[in-house]
């Protein structure tokens, strides 16, 4: 029931199992964290483990699959159950768990486990079960650094939310390793990667076309939000981007949507109006004093601050409270439905760029009703113009439309 942007899997969670070379020794011994786990091994967790259990345990080594490489540190009991040391068991360790996370064991337990584990290759359990906690976090900082490129993200608001049973065992240490603010999703415990995965149906339609029109991009954009919506996506919930590489002659279109099962399921509270404002504000980094509440649409606030250089700085908020959309040095326009068409042409002119090599159309949004629509990168002022109104289309000529225009450098 995540309202998600993008999904990508990592093979490291709370029940990763340990890997170590026996040749080596002290935390250097570690090879790795996963990316098999203690579930596909059929383990144990070493923290959820009795301690009394562990006192005559011996450590062994692994292979959790046939073909797997036999470096999988596991313990074996003395009734010849096993369990394992993992991330979870070294968070309890370390005391990055919160009392009352799913994820909260015993951490006498957990130190035992280390302990036996530690000393096959000369390593004290707190700094074997630390150097576990920074191996799965390198493994974390390469996504989050994938992502903050890929969307131009800004550091300094980013906020890392854990979400599953393990979600205690990983993101306590990574944010406070990664500088980043931090918490745990509520009711995180039920929140599960295979739900957000089949909550999102997304699709990528490309064409080569020479010199396309504005109908050809309009055309291929309604066949990307098509290909979802006949996938299970719900229509009114179904975003698309268009971006065209005139090197190339390509037309990409991009579309992606929650399902209906999803989009049904959203019964998050409202904020309220200074909540929305203060969530705007730390987005954009600003005293939220400062703020001017530029227009509403529906259930969404676009809030913007004034820049020297005559823009603004300017997010959207929804009625939730979470920020939608965050656009630096922008112009802002508000108007109707049945004057987008004149108020999009205007703000074109306005906010492209111009130089040597050519010039460069600003990335337009149009704020309605409760959508961020990004209409793209564009070649072509005409693109943008019939892509605004194929967005628009059916809709009543007095409804409120705010356009987001963001300048790109050449």
């Amino acid at each position: 029931m995540l309202r998600t942007l993008d999904v990508r899997t990592l093979a490291i969670a709370g029940g990763s199992l340990v890997r170590l070379d026996r040749n080596a020794r002290g935390p250097a011994a570690l090879r790795d964290v996963g990316p098999r786990s203690a579930h596909i091994a059929g383990l144990a967790y070493a923290a959820f483990t009795p301690l009394d259990a562990l006192r005559a345990a011996t450590a062994i080594f692994v292979s959790p699959r046939p073909g797997d490489p036999a470096d999988y540190v596991a313990l074996e009991l003395r009734d010849g159950s096993r369990c394992a040391p993992t991330p979870t068991c070294a968070a309890n360790l370390l005391g990055y768990v919160p009392a009352e996370a799913f994820a909260r064991g015993d951490p006498e337990s957990a130190r035992a486990a280390f302990a036996l584990a530690g000393a096959e290759v000369g390593c004290t359990a707190e700094a074997l079960a630390r150097s576990v906690l920074e191996r799965a976090t390198a493994k974390l900082r390469a996504t989050i650094d994938e992502l903050v490129d890929d969307y131009g993200l800004d550091r300094r608001t980013l906020e890392l939310v854990g979400g599953g049973g393990g979600a205690a065992a990983l993101v306590p240490f990574a944010g406070e390793a990664l500088g980043l603010a931090h918490r745990l999703a509520r009711d995180a415990d039920v929140i599960s990667p295979l739900g957000v995965a089949l909550a999102l149906v997304r699709d990528v339609v490309e064409r080569t076309i020479v010199n396309p029109s504005p109908d050809d991009v309009v055309r291929v954009r309604r066949e990307a939000i098509e290909r979802v919506v006949a996938a299970g996506a719900a229509r009114e919930f179904v975003e698309s981007v268009v971006e065209i590489d005139a090197r190339r002659n390509l037309v990409r279109a991009t579309a992606s949507g929650a399902t209906e099962a999803a989009a049904s399921g959203d019964v998050a509270e409202r904020a309220g109006a200074d909540e929305r404002r203060l969530r705007a504000a730390r987005s954009l980094r600003v005293e939220a004093a400062t703020l001017r509440a530029f227009a509403t649409t529906g259930d969404l606030d676009v809030f913007v601050s004034a820049r020297r250089t005559g823009s603004n700085d300017a997010c959207v908020v929804d009625a939730r409270g979470v920020v939608r959309a965050t656009v630096r040095d922008a112009l802002v326009a508000s108007t109707t439905v049945a004057r987008a068409t004149s108020a999009l042409e205007r703000i074109l002119d306005d906010a492209t760029t111009f130089g040597d090599v050519g010039r460069a159309l600003p990335e337009i949004s149009l704020i309605y009703a409760n959508r961020v629509a990004d209409l793209g990168t564009l070649a072509e002022p005409g693109q943008v113009v019939a892509l605004a109104a194929e967005e628009l289309r059916g809709l009543a000529g007095e409804l409120p439309v705010v356009v987001l225009a963001a300048r790109r450098a050449l």
